[in-house]
């Protein structure tokens, strides 16, 4: 599977089909696996799948269930929380070399990339703007899980509950 890759897109379908023969042998879908570890990385969930399971191949699975349950903007809300607790263990910051923009960067990368419909390259760019330059979060917040209050006011500005999607 892995020689045959030639582009970028050869790559990534490589990824998505070894994910997806690790969740099958796992008897698990991607979404499940969020839900039973809520605060877990997607590398960490990965690893834990083993058996040639990526994180970037569970963000094209996470997407594509998302996209046939018409649960995006969900997805994108849990795969930012988690995100976020990736780049920032010791809370929000802005000081370092590495600028909030380019942590939550893939991100917003993943969600253009693996959900495309009308409008998500803006929702997401509004997002990440308003978190890094806009309406930061106060410096050393973390986020207590999906539902915490400045993800939810900074999702319902830029990709109200009711936007239809796809």
């Amino acid at each position: 599977m892995f020689n045959d890759i030639k582009t970028p897109a050869d790559f990534d379908a490589a990824l998505f089909a070894s994910t997806q023969d690790a969740l099958r042998e796992a008897n698990v879908n991607a979404t499940q696996l969020l839900e039973r570890d809520p605060d877990a990385s997607l590398n960490e969930i990965a690893r834990q799948i083993g058996n040639r399971c990526t994180a970037r191949g569970l963000v094209m699975h996470i997407y594509r269930d998302a996209l046939a349950n018409d649960c995006l903007r969900d997805a994108a809300i849990d795969l930012l929380y988690r995100k976020i607790l990736q780049e920032f263990p010791s809370g929000w910051t802005t000081e370092g070399t590495i600028r909030p923009t380019v942590k939550i960067g893939s991100w917003y990368s993943h969600l253009i990339q693996f959900a495309p419909f009308a409008g998500v390259s803006e929702i997401a760019e509004a997002i990440v703007r308003d978190m890094a330059f806009s309406d930061p979060p106060p410096p050393d917040w973390l986020p207590a899980n999906c539902n915490d209050t400045y993800i939810q006011k900074l999702f319902q500005r830029n990709w109200p509950a009711d936007q239809k999607t796809g």
